[in-house]
């Protein structure tokens, strides 16, 4: 940047004014409160759904069983980064990191702007967004746990309603995420209850 710009002081190269220094730390909090509590909300959906048609196997097992603590969220990403779908701790931090982000980026994101105004309907709606861009890439590893699930019934009828159950469970989970998100997040100036936080340096 030029001498003499934005964010510029006594002739110097300085930052812009929407990266300088001294911006309310409230809204982050706030984002990141909000992704916490989606993410424990989401998992909590997670865990009580049951999981019967999936089984892993795990590195050196010889035969494959249950779904760790019943968290399929934390599987597909403990698969998809570390190539072990049986590591949940990582799985947990992985899916937690994932969601704080997702919420930082709703709440900060220009993408808002394309958004429904109330917050319940923008959380959804990004909701559907982080699921259109996950899915594609973390539902496909799935396809063996089931086939190993429904191995016993031997039926396609059977792995179709296992799949079917998969697809809906997270697609619920994701849904709960979205509502956490978009009731907790700093709103937009000018969204439905944005009066109550007025000043909170989120537009």
């Amino acid at each position: 940047m030029t001498a003499g710009g934005p964010g510029s002081a006594a002739g110097s190269p300085g930052l812009d004014e929407r990266y300088a220094p001294g911006e309310d730390v409230g809204p982050l909090l706030r984002a990141v409160a909000s992704g916490l509590a989606g993410a424990a909300a989401a998992l909590a959906v997670d865990a009580a759904w049951p999981d019967a048609g999936l089984a892993l196997l795990a590195p050196g097992a010889a035969a494959p069983s249950g779904v760790p603590l019943g968290l399929v969220w934390p599987a597909l990403w403990s698969d998809a980064v570390l190539g072990d779908a049986t590591a949940t701790r990582a799985g947990l931090a992985i899916a937690v990191t994932a969601a704080v982000l997702a919420s930082g980026i709703y709440t900060y994101g220009q993408v808002r702007r394309f958004l429904p105004r109330h917050p319940a309907a923008a959380g959804l709606a990004w909701a559907a967004v982080c699921g259109l861009l996950a899915g594609p890439a973390l539902l496909p590893r799935t396809a063996r746990w089931l086939a190993a699930g429904t191995a016993s019934s031997g039926t396609a009828a059977g792995l179709v309603a296992a799949a079917a159950a998969v697809v809906f469970e997270l697609a619920v989970g994701l849904a709960v995420y979205g509502l956490v998100v978009g009731l907790a997040s700093p709103r937009r100036r000018g969204a439905p209850g944005a009066e109550r936080v007025a000043g909170d340096g989120v537009a």
